[in-house]
């Protein structure tokens, strides 16, 4: 997913319709196994964010893994990247994952870190764990 860049006030509400929209996708859905990645333009922090987790019922799989700020990055120095940098990349999974790390990679030519996700999930006939796909 990557809603418009809020830059202006139409942006700002395209943005916001964008991330109403998908939480009506996401929430309606029967499957068991739900992930949404992608550039949100968005902070966890703010009211959209939270919004769209509460109504989708998916968790943020970067909780525990502290403040990635994964976008405008820079490698001046670290508090320079730290302090210029927003955290608005998100991968948020349905309950039916496991969230075994979290990991970001520089990509040359790009202001967005990548953000590297490893996921487990609990087969429904056997009661361990299979590693997923990295993200």
């Amino acid at each position: 997913m990557h809603p418009a860049s809020p830059r202006t006030e139409k942006l700002w509400q395209l943005r916001n319709a964008t991330l109403a929209y998908a939480v009506e996708q996401v929430s309606s859905s029967s499957l068991p196994y739900k992930i949404v990645i992608g550039d949100f333009n968005s902070t966890p922090w703010s009211a959209n964010f939270k919004y769209f987790q509460k109504n989708t019922l998916l968790k943020n799989s970067a909780e525990g893994f502290g403040y990635i700020a994964s976008w405008s990055y820079s490698t001046a120095n670290q508090l320079i990247s730290m302090l210029s940098s927003a955290y608005i990349d998100h991968c948020l999974v349905s309950d039916s994952f496991t969230v075994l790390n979290k990991q970001y990679q520089t990509v040359q030519g790009s202001d967005h870190l990548l953000l590297l996700t490893e996921l487990a999930v609990e087969s429904p006939l056997q009661k361990d764990l299979h590693y997923a796909k990295k993200l």
